[in-house]
């Protein structure tokens, strides 16, 4: 139901649904039809990695080894430690 992509500068885009916070911190509620920066990631770490899962949620991987998570949580998929539905805003994979 939505879509990821990574621009060589690292910067994340989504776009489609995002009723478990599937676009970030800053995506509109609902959908978008256009791309949306994904925010809420630590000042200076640099994503080489991204992937969509299955589930409405989100990976990302940092050049620094480090694991992102958001969306959807309904299965503690996140990996995060937090039993919240689902969390916009990336979070670091407990690890």
């Amino acid at each position: 139901g939505h879509t990821l992509a990574i621009c060589e500068s690292g910067d994340i885009f989504a776009w489609g649904k995002n009723n478990l916070g599937q676009l970030g911190p800053s995506g509109p509620a609902g959908f978008s039809n256009t791309p949306v920066l994904v925010t809420g990631f630590p000042a200076g770490l640099d994503i080489k990695q991204t992937d969509a899962g299955s589930g409405d949620h989100n990976l990302a991987l940092g050049c620094d080894g480090t694991v992102w998570a958001w969306g959807n949580n309904d299965f503690r998929q996140l990996g995060t430690g937090s039993a919240a539905a689902f969390n916009s805003a990336p979070q670091q994979v407990l690890g």
